[in-house]
């Protein structure tokens, strides 16, 4: 199964994996983030001691919705809202998703719960 990393922010901070299909990728990613318009953002996540590229989705009108969460990851980026992260895209520019048959799948989602939920830093809210 394929699966992408989310985080929804509100009064408590949920995360996790969940099941995404390439077939209907868009329309999960609007749904999950809460959004009609996405973009992408690529960093990376430090995995077994070697950086791996992974694309950010977020709502691309994020900085327009009052009460959005600003948060900055890596003492570098700085994202509006709710989150969904995948891997990085392969030869064909096509999204690449975590297969949880990987060996290093465990691997992956602590290297992105570090990066994305423990150094991760509230630093405002979008105000109307």
């Amino acid at each position: 199964m394929t699966n992408a990393f989310y985080v929804k922010y509100g009064d408590i901070t949920t995360f996790g994996m969940m099941p995404i299909e390439k077939s209907n990728f868009l329309n999960t990613l609007y749904e999950e983030i809460g959004c009609s318009l996405v973009d992408a953002v690529t960093t990376t996540v430090t995995v077994n001691e070697k950086e791996v590229p992974v694309t950010v989705w977020v709502d691309d009108e994020g900085l327009y919705k009052p009460g959005n969460i600003a948060v900055k990851y890596k003492n570098e980026l700085v994202l509006l809202g709710n989150i969904v992260v995948t891997g990085d895209v392969d030869s064909k520019g096509d999204t690449i998703l975590f297969d949880d048959e990987r060996e290093d799948y465990k691997n992956i989602f602590k290297a992105l719960v570090e990066t994305f939920i423990d150094n991760a830093e509230v630093i405002g809210y979008v105000k109307e």
